[in-house]
């Protein structure tokens, strides 16, 4: 016996995209921040608040990434 996964609806799919757009933007941001980490601070210690947000924006990356595989599931 198969098991059917309820239709998606507009919803869905809307939040799909925009979940794919935020997850682009997020990434764009993180490999910006670190660029500029390497860029200005070439084998030295990089800023506190500058290593705290790239956590952040990878946190937030992190999280749209569990919401996007929630929603193909």
């Amino acid at each position: 016996m198969s098991v059917l996964s309820p239709p998606r609806t507009l919803a869905d799919d809307l939040e799909r995209r925009r979940l794919a757009h935020r997850a682009a933007r997020l990434e764009l941001v993180v490999r910006r921040l670190r660029d500029r980490a390497t860029w200005r601070h070439p084998g030295g210690e990089v800023p506190a608040g500058l290593r705290e947000a790239v956590r952040d924006f990878q946190d937030q990356l992190a999280d749209v990434e569990r919401r996007r595989r929630e929603l193909d599931r």
